[in-house]
């Protein structure tokens, strides 16, 4: 199961784990639009969510609720 960019690196394991499935999951219903096109003034419906601090591996970072962002690609 992928979503937006293809997982690379030693952390690609986090991305297909059940608790980054659920967290996605919940942060995509919490906040549905795109948080850059609303900016511009144009809603779209988010599909990809990111780090905001670069996780580098590091699961506390990684699975860090308030450390999400919703983006559409």
């Amino acid at each position: 199961m992928t979503y937006g960019k293809k997982p690379q690196g030693r952390w690609h394991r986090l991305y297909t784990s059940t608790r980054w499935i659920k967290l996605r999951a919940v942060q995509l219903k919490r906040e549905p639009y795109c948080k850059f096109c609303m900016a511009l003034g144009h809603p779209e419906i988010a599909n990809v969510v990111d780090h905001i601090k670069k996780h580098g591996g590091n699961e506390r970072l990684f699975f860090d609720s308030t450390n999400l962002y919703r983006d559409w690609e």
